[in-house]
């Protein structure tokens, strides 16, 4: 990602509140991830002009993760923390997941790259998200990359991508 022009550009989102986001937070040049609950505000500069790596997980019930670059950038271990149901995002979106922006907000379009986008039906843990940022340094498609064992977490989504700002 290199030179942001605007706040709160959107990677990948399915809405606001109850529903999940990954997107630049405000005017500054970390990322967000809502999953279920308030933003989760990383703490990496992505704002370099380089392919960053990023996976947001959330663990109904236990807490969300953003990571960057295969590391752990930011957590939050919340009770409370469930994306709820698609019927229930009531936003104008209509529950659509929007690759690049923000259905419940117009305006805040990622202006970049995004490559490699891929969902999990359960969170994938630490070693997950090491070894596939790993293979993927190593120049293995995402594609290519054996699904997470399922034995090890069988809890809720995630979202995972690598991104990058225009110059």
């Amino acid at each position: 990602m290199d030179n942001f022009t605007t706040g709160w550009q959107g990677v990948v989102a399915h809405g606001e509140n109850a529903d999940y986001r990954i997107a630049r937070r405000g005017e500054t040049n970390v990322l967000a991830y809502a999953g279920g609950r308030g933003d989760l505000i990383g703490t990496t500069d992505v704002n370099d002009a380089g392919w960053h790596h990023v996976v947001a997980v959330t663990l109904n019930g236990v807490g969300t993760r953003l990571y960057v670059d295969g590391t752990l950038d930011i957590s939050a271990d919340d009770a409370t923390t469930a994306i709820g149901a698609s019927d229930e995002n009531t936003g104008a979106g209509n529950n659509v997941l929007w690759i690049g922006g923000n259905p419940d907000r117009t305006g805040r379009e990622f202006d970049g790259q995004i490559d490699d986008l891929a969902m999990w039906d359960r969170g994938l843990t630490q070693e997950e998200v090491s070894q596939i940022f790993a293979f993927g340094q190593a120049g293995t498609a995402l594609g290519a990359i054996p699904e997470p064992s399922s034995a090890l977490l069988v809890i809720s989504g995630l979202l995972m991508g690598a991104v990058r700002r225009k110059r």
